[in-house]
This record gives C-alpha cells, structure tokens and sequence, in this order.
C-alpha cells in the first residue's frame, strides 16, 4: 500500500501538467498548410504542341531536337515532309526513335498527365511523352514550356 501511495503521488503531478498544458494549450496539434495557388486565368502562348493541342507546322518532333510532342502518327510526318522537314524519316523509324530511346508515348498508354512511371514530361527530363491532361498545370507548363521547378502536386 505504501509503494502505491508514493507512485500515485508521482502520477498525480505528471496528470496534472498534461491537463494544466491541455488547458492552456501546450497540447495543441499543429499542422502545416500549404498555401493556395491561384491558377492563372490567362493562357500561356503556346510554344510546343501536342496531340491535344494539334500540331504546329514549324516544330520539330522532340526526339529530333524539337518540342513537337505530338505522338508519332503518319500525318504528323506528312506535315514535316511538306514544311520541308526530315524528309529521310518516315513513320516506322520515327516510332522505333523514340522506343530506342526509351520514350513512352500515346501509342504505349495515355491519361497519366506523365505523373506514371516514366514521368515527368520528356520536356523536363522525364521518359514519358503521353499528352498531358488538359486544363491542369502539367499541361500548361508543356505547352508553354514553362520548365521552373513545380513543387505542388497537383498537376
């Protein structure tokens, strides 16, 4: 009996503080909130093209040094033939450049905003060439070529 009293006495002290800090908010769970980005309401001009986007004559396909990031598709060659462009490639070579280089495109899957595997956009240093998803950031930054680094996650 007396080795409960002493310990109880110890218990009591320590119960009181935790409530005396409750009470005066010591215990208070913290959180970190992000802050809000507000996504701008105007477009960006647009540099690089993709399938969504449709193609502009004057690029080049990616994996030609260009920042056309349309998938590889006959009438995009047809296009770079007729702007005078690469006339030695053909559809069959240009889909086996970029499966050499290990690039995914539409054509391997599709409806990943390159947040898959392969990703990020080949446009910034990923493996993955999927269109991104219109209207998110990711989309954006692609078109636009906006390559600062994007911290948020919600592309």
């Amino acid at each position: 009996m007396k080795l409960l009293l002493k310990h109880w006495s110890r218990w009591s002290l320590i119960l009181g503080g935790v409530m005396l800090g409750v009470l005066v908010g010591c215990g208070q769970i913290v959180t970190k909130r992000k802050a809000v980005v507000q996504k701008s309401v105007t477009v960006p001009a647009r540099v690089a093209c993709c399938s969504a986007t449709g193609h502009i004559d004057t690029n080049v396909p990616f994996i030609l040094g260009g920042n056309c990031f349309c998938t590889p598709s006959r009438s995009l060659v047809e296009a770079m033939h007729t702007a005078g462009l690469h006339l030695d490639i053909d559809y069959h070579r240009l889909v086996r450049m970029y499966k050499d280089a290990g690039i995914t495109t539409d054509l391997d899957h599709k409806g990943c905003n390159n947040m898959c595997g392969k990703g990020p956009h080949v446009a910034f240093g990923g493996s993955c060439m999927a269109t991104p998803t219109p209207g998110t950031r990711n989309y954006e930054r692609v078109i636009a070529m906006i390559v600062e680094p994007d911290s948020s996650n919600t592309q």
